[in-house]
């Protein structure tokens, strides 16, 4: 079956090269919305396309019984009950796939969206630009633009708009889901800091990538991001502003860059404790850099 002028033969060769990375928390494979999306797009192209999908899942009970599906579907799983973050399994994935000898790796959030072209905008972008390493999507949360983001002094912000195309990396940042990137350029940046389980490894990732490759090629597709900004639990939101320091401290590479985000993680504290009415938020912030 052939869509989009784009040969079958030509199409599974190209999903041959590359692997899907999703870590799970407390949620099915099969019911989260990058991998529905992601299937659903490849088979606009060919009925019988399929991806290899590595699946981390850091959930108190493991989400899966079902070995011989996972095996039809092209899925290696692995189950850490200790939940290490995103960091440790990502560097993990891109590991097995050197391994298994892919050449590209596409990390992606469980709850990101991709449109119905997305595979066949990424196909062809990567067949007319053999020299870009990294390809990302448009990210939108609320009609929100959150990836690329404008960054300056450690703080991402949403543009008003974005070149779809070939960008220069200065002062943007990428965001963790939808990045398409070579093994090679992966490991030659380093890949992500395992101490920075989860916000900030985008910004740790960023700032040593663009020190070997200045740009990125934007993709033309829209993905709808969830952010936990909307979150409301109070609880949870705690418990990822822990995350959210202790991030920020192991980013943070010299003395001046530690009091900097230091100050940027009390900021935020004093404005979710208002919101919330509070005091832990400030609490958390203290406990975090003032520990060795």
């Amino acid at each position: 079956m052939i869509k989009k002028n784009i040969p079958t033969v030509e199409f599974n060769a190209f999903l041959d090269s590359l692997v899907v990375t999703l870590v799970l928390f407390k949620t099915n494979l099969y019911e989260t919305s990058a991998y529905i999306t992601l299937n659903k797009s490849a088979k606009e192209i060919a009925a019988d396309a399929n991806f290899d999908c590595y699946v981390f899942d850091n959930s108190p009970e493991p989400n899966f019984n079902d070995i011989s599906r996972l095996t039809l579907d092209k899925i290696k799983y692995k189950y850490d009950s200790s939940n290490p973050g995103l960091s440790k399994p990502s560097n993990e994935a891109a590991q097995m796939g050197k391994n298994a000898h892919k050449k590209w790796i596409l990390f992606t959030n469980p709850d990101t969206s991709y449109p119905l072209n997305y595979f066949e905008e990424l196909f062809h972008s990567v067949s007319s630009n053999n020299n870009i390493e990294l390809f990302v999507p448009i990210l939108k949360s609320n009609e929100v633009i959150v990836s690329p983001a404008k960054y300056t002094f450690f703080i991402g912000s949403s543009p008003d708009s974005v070149n779809p195309g070939i960008n220069n990396l200065e002062k943007k940042l990428i965001l963790y889901s939808g990045m398409f990137i070579t093994l090679t350029a992966f490991f030659k940046s380093g890949g992500f800091n395992d101490k920075i389980k989860l916000d900030f490894m985008d910004c740790y990732f960023s700032e040593n990538y663009k020190r070997k490759y200045p740009t990125f090629y934007l993709l033309n597709v829209n993905c709808e991001h969830d952010l936990s900004s909307f979150e409301k639990n109070v609880q949870k939101v705690l418990n990822r502003f822990k995350y959210y320091c202790e991030g920020a401290k192991y980013f943070a590479s010299t003395k001046i860059n530690y009091f900097s985000l230091f100050v940027i993680c009390l900021l935020r504290s004093f404005k979710l404790a208002t919101k919330f009415q509070n005091l832990s938020f400030p609490k958390i912030v203290f406990k975090v850099f003032l520990t060795k």
